[in-house]
């Protein structure tokens, strides 16, 4: 990084990406306050706002801080470690994201703990045993592919140069025999 005003564009990436993390997590953070939109409206459970609220304080410097590293290094392809970088902030994400899932939705104590009490035949207590581990999984099924194989990062951004634009498509075409 020689240049000056990449380290600045580095910056200003990270902190763009971070922005639009925080605007639905800080929504819904302020849903979930006392007399708040979730209370008053909706008539959410004390229960399920308070767990709801508790899980989002540490979530949102989580997501913060990881948005910003994978920001910065989306903009910088040619840093050292960015590809690095770049995958333990998508595994932190997805760690973070999994373990909010998991204790905002467990069965005892969590926002679901009530629908279940009150409507135990319901298709939501029915399914319960395949929707809570789809939803705590579902954000890891990329953590082992981040983990092992190359990036790329267009799935969470614009197309990074260095990478094809199409794996399939990136072997050269054979030409059709006559």
């Amino acid at each position: 990084m020689e240049n000056p005003g990449q380290f600045s564009l580095c910056i200003a990436q990270g902190v763009i990406l971070t922005t639009h993390s925080l605007i639905f997590l800080i929504l819904l953070y302020h849903i979930c306050r006392i007399n708040g939109l979730g209370q008053a409206h909706f008539q959410w459970d004390e229960a399920a706002r308070r767990t709801l609220k508790r899980n989002l304080s540490w979530l949102i410097p989580t997501i913060v801080v990881v948005s910003f590293f994978l920001g910065a290094m989306k903009i910088v392809p040619e840093l050292k470690f960015s590809d690095a970088l770049a995958k333990l902030s998508l595994i932190m994400n997805s760690l973070a994201i999994s373990i909010f899932t998991a204790r905002t939705l467990r069965f005892s104590g969590g926002i679901t703990s009530e629908l279940i009490e009150k409507y135990p035949r319901s298709w939501l207590c029915r399914l319960r045993y395949i929707w809570y581990p789809l939803a705590i999984f579902l954000p890891q099924r990329d953590v082992h592919l981040d983990a092992t194989g190359p990036l790329d990062i267009r799935v969470v951004s614009d197309e990074r140069p260095g990478f094809p634009a199409d794996k399939r498509s990136s072997a050269p075409d054979k030409e059709p025999q006559s």
